[in-house]
């Protein structure tokens, strides 16, 4: 019994100090606290995570931030559409789900308003619901 308390024991300074080796100096002594590997490792998810009141205040901010997600002024396509992708990923990491009809549907009414008159006629025309099958099924492969 003796020889498995000093192997369990060697274990736990090893896992210890490969998580300590791994933290930056510069929060390193945000985690003094912790004495134990699984007392490390609970506290780095909870400030990687957050804890459950934090990441549904994320959530929520997240759906809103979707739904009202608009054209910047001064804003490229380019800009737009990179900062609509890091939504759509963010918000899956978050558990917030949107349809890809949605997610067009979103991104077509954000467009600036030079876009409008091209983005009414795919809509009338039934194309926009088209594309929303086209995107959809490139998105799965």
């Amino acid at each position: 019994m003796l020889e498995n308390d000093k192997k369990a024991y060697d274990l736990e300074k090893k896992a210890f100090a490969i998580l300590t080796q791994a933290l930056h100096k510069e929060i390193y002594h945000q985690f003094g606290y912790c004495k134990t590997t699984k007392s490390l490792w609970d506290a780095l998810v909870a400030r990687g995570e957050g804890n459950a009141a934090s990441r549904k205040t994320r959530h929520d901010l997240l759906k809103k931030e979707f739904e009202s997600f608009q054209f910047l002024e001064n804003e490229t396509l380019n800009d737009m559409t990179s900062r609509f992708y890091h939504l759509i990923s963010e918000m899956s990491s978050y558990n917030v789900n949107a349809t890809h009809q949605e997610m067009i549907a979103r991104f077509a009414d954000a467009l600036p308003p030079k876009w409008s008159p091209f983005i009414e006629l795919l809509k009338h025309t039934g194309a926009l619901d088209a594309a929303n099958a086209s995107l959809y099924d490139s998105f799965r492969s």
